[in-house]
């Protein structure tokens, strides 16, 4: 089952999480992964997104994953300095390559409190 959550500013849809339970990477059914999440680009850079990322790890804590495609620089690193903010650790993503389409991501795997 997936959780969907909406962002919205002055009324209008800003962004989205979407999230489930169990991991992508290795199969585990006690993590969270964050399957998509997106912020419009007029509302980044204003912590939008930051917010978003706590208020879904507020509600559903645990072990955690956060896949990024390895082009996306600038996803690599909003993800890398809000979960050293939210985890309080250094943390740097991991490679995988999904077998069967040879996608190549980076990933975060942390735990929030």
């Amino acid at each position: 089952d997936e959780v969907v959550y909406l962002l919205y500013v002055d009324e209008l849809p800003a962004g989205f999480a979407i999230i489930g339970q169990g991991s992508e990477i290795d199969g585990r059914k006690d993590v969270w992964d964050m399957h998509e999440f997106f912020v419009i680009r007029r509302h980044r850079r204003n912590g939008l997104g930051s917010w978003l990322a706590r208020e879904v790890w507020r509600k559903h804590p645990g072990t955690w994953d956060v896949r990024v495609v390895k082009p996306n620089t600038g996803a690599l690193a909003f993800w890398e300095g809000i979960i050293r903010e939210v985890a309080a650790i250094e943390i740097a993503p991991e490679s995988f390559t999904f077998p069967e389409t040879a996608h190549e991501i980076f990933y975060f795997r942390f735990s929030t409190p």
